[in-house]
Formats: structure tokens, C-alpha cells, sequence
């Protein structure tokens, strides 16, 4: 949703995926027929050489990059911290750090050439509520808002801010009962949906946020200010 929202507000985004071809697939499918620019490339960003490449394949075609949206998550099963491998450690941070530090590298320098650009990394509220199972995703989201922040102090002077949005509970559609529940309880009588994340990263990506960095906007219709919403 936040590569349709970004182009829709006139942007030509580079929606950069590793493995799901069935999601790059329907998202052609959506913008066929539209005048919405977006481009979907495989790539890992993990690797520092396929990010290397993936630049040098953009500086070609003559696409500069303006705005970083980190959004990747990798899926990971529920186990608590004396049950887990230190890999499950290390692929969380592989996503949620290595990634955008990788994209940083490469793509940062002409942004700071140009005197403007924005990074916007995707964290979660679970970095606040610390829900049991959670451990090695939590951990790699907080790595993320620490280099966020770092980014932030470091880049302010080039026209470059850093700031994070912290989703809470988006539930899917077919969870009708969560969604009910959800809806009774939040502060603001209705579940959250996908364009709610969008817009946050829309904001930040303008220049409606010029003035805002090192910033995390928590998108959560209100949950963390009540009990028995984690």
C-alpha cells in the first residue's frame, strides 16, 4: 500500500522484493491501466553486491533515489528467547538492520550530493509492548530505530531526514472476530487498515514533514494508551 500511495502522489517508486513473485505480480496487475509509475525489481538487499547493483542498474536508467522506504519483514516462528538459535537473531537483523544499511551505503551519498532526501524505516509497536515469542523481531526492529536515529543526528545537514512509523495491530480481513474485538476496545472505534501505515509514510515523505527527524509516529488508533492491547 505505501508503493501505491507514494505513486499515486506522483512519485515513480522502485518496489525492490526478494522473493514473492505472486505480490510483485498483482501489484503490475493493480497499476495496469493506470498512469502510476512503478518499476518491481528482484533483489536481495541483504547483500551489499546486489544493492551495488541494484544502484548501478538505476544510475543507467537515470532514476535518481529521492525517498528510502525500508518495509521488508521477514516471517519467523513464535518462540521464546531460551528456545531460540542465535540465527533466528541473525535473520532479523539481516532484514531489519543489514538491509537498510546496505541501501544507505549506496544510495545516500547523492542524496547528500543533491542537499534532499528521505529515509522512512517501518518499525512495529511489539518494540514497545514486548509480546512473549517476539524476541529476535523485536530485537532487529530496535537495532533499526537506534541507526534510525543515528542517520537522523548524522544527516540533518544535507537535507536528509530520518523518521520511523511504528504500525500496531493491522489485522487481515478474514480475521472477522480480531477485527471485532479490535474495533470495540481501540480508542478510535475502528481497526486499523493499510492506507492508515501509507499515509504516515506519505507525510514523511513530503515536504509537509520538512522540519521532522529522528521522529517515530506510532500508527496504532490508540492502542498503547489503554490496557489489554499489546
Amino acid at each position: 500500500m505505501i508503493t501505491l500511495t507514494l505513486a499515486r502522489e506522483g512519485a515513480t517508486v522502485i518496489a525492490v522484493y526478494r522473493r514473492n513473485d505472486d505480490a510483485a505480480k498483482s501489484l503490475q496487475e493493480v497499476i495496469r491501466d493506470t498512469d502510476l509509475s512503478v518499476v518491481t525489481i528482484k533483489s536481495d538487499v541483504t547483500d551489499p553486491a546486489a544493492v551495488r547493483k541494484l544502484r548501478e542498474y538505476l544510475d543507467e536508467a537515470q532514476l535518481s533515489v529521492d525517498i528510502i522506504v525500508n518495509n521488508a519483514r521477514l516471517r519467523f516462528p513464535h518462540r521464546r528467547v531460551l528456545d531460540s538459535e542465535w540465527s533466528d537473531y541473525e535473520e532479523q537483523l539481516g532484514i531489519s538492520l543489514r538491509a537498510p544499511f546496505n541501501l544507505v551505503k549506496e544510495f545516500v551519498p547523492a542524496m547528500r550530493d543533491r542537499k534532499w532526501g528521505r529515509i522512512i524505516n517501518i518499525l512495529s509497536t511489539a518494540t514497545m509492548t514486548y509480546p512473549p515469542g517476539y524476541s529476535p523481531y523485536i530485537s532487529g526492529k530496535q537495532a533499526l530505530n537506534g541507526f534510525s536515529i543515528s542517520l537522523a543526528v548524522e544527516l540533518g545537514e544535507f537535507g536528509i531526514t530520518v523518521n520511523m512509523v511504528s504500525p500496531g495491530k493491522i489485522p487481515k480481513l478474514e480475521a472477522e472476530q480480531d477485527r471485532a474485538w479490535l474495533a470495540e476496545h481501540l480508542p478510535l472505534r475502528r481497526v486499523g487498515i493499510p492506507e492508515d501505515v501509507a499515509n504516515a509514510a506519505l507525510y514523511f515523505a513530503s515536504d509537509l514533514s520538512s522540519f521532522v527527524t529522528g521522529t517515530c509516529l506510532v500508527v496504532d488508533g490508540g492502542a498503547l494508551k489503554i490496557q489489554g492491547i499489546r
